[in-house]
């Protein structure tokens, strides 16, 4: 299961910059989705981290990978 501490190590080594504000992001992210479960049982923050360590992995910039923990909660603003 992917972390924040890989996603962070891994815009680290890709030089992207920016950790202190995507941890920051990842907080609240979790937060938002604290008692959220995927159908597998896994928590469904896993989804969201593992969208912004392929963004980090394909050297996008920080808002990119930022905006990878919020796209679901967008969509659901949106549907509201």
């Amino acid at each position: 299961m992917i972390t924040i501490d890989d996603v962070l190590a891994k815009v680290k080594e890709n030089n992207i910059g920016g950790e202190e504000v995507i941890k920051k992001a990842y907080l609240l992210a979790s937060k938002l989705h604290e008692g959220q479960f995927r159908q597998s049982g896994e928590p469904y923050i896993t989804h969201p981290l593992h969208v912004a360590y392929i963004l980090a992995c394909t050297y996008n910039d920080v808002d990119t990978i930022i905006a990878g923990f919020y796209m679901i909660l967008l969509r659901i603003l949106i549907l509201l």
